[in-house]
């Protein structure tokens, strides 16, 4: 019987200092589901800078802008799980700049930008440039990548500017 009067009363009120345990709620969707997103907002991005690349670059730059792509998926499928919000964002602006290539001129310019850019760097030779996009894995690889960050953070930016001005319900995960 003195056993029973030692056990901890579970409908006893809490002292001070002690609290429950909260549990907490994810904010934004699962991991699985912002990894299926940026999945297809990534894929959505590449359909212009693919049709209007692909013929001007060479098999060995193919495989370096292919390895940049599995590269990009799959460092913001890690970001998804690390930074989801940031990932959310980002995402958001990303369908908004997918949709920007039914008229493909930010992807034209962010294109002509990539290529000033590693032509003054030296990766593609000046000369070169008019002929072939890219040479080299190299080449491929660089050029997606400069290309895939300029429209990632265009994505990011656009992404923040739509939350100032919508509601909360469109950034919020919903209640199960």
């Amino acid at each position: 019987m003195s056993e029973e009067l030692n056990q901890e009363n579970p409908f006893a009120p809490l002292t001070l200092g002690e609290s429950e345990p909260v549990e907490t709620k994810r904010v934004v969707a699962g991991t699985w589901i912002m990894g299926l997103e940026w999945t297809a907002v990534l894929l959505f991005n590449l359909i212009v800078p693919l049709l209007m690349g692909w013929g001007m670059i060479d098999l060995a730059a193919r495989f370096g802008v292919a390895s940049a792509v599995v590269l990009v998926l799959g460092i913001g499928t890690l970001f998804c799980s690390q930074y989801p919000l940031l990932m959310l964002f980002t995402i958001r602006g990303a369908v908004m700049v997918g949709l920007t290539q039914v008229i493909p001129v930010l992807h034209i310019i962010v294109g002509v930008l990539s290529m000033a850019f590693l032509t003054a760097s030296g990766v593609i030779p000046a000369d070169n440039a008019q002929h072939r996009l890219a040479e080299g894995f190299v080449g491929g690889f660089l050029l997606t990548t400069v290309m895939g960050a300029q429209l990632l953070a265009l994505s990011l930016g656009i992404g923040l500017l739509m939350r100032l001005v919508t509601p909360d319900s469109w950034w919020l995960a919903k209640e199960r």
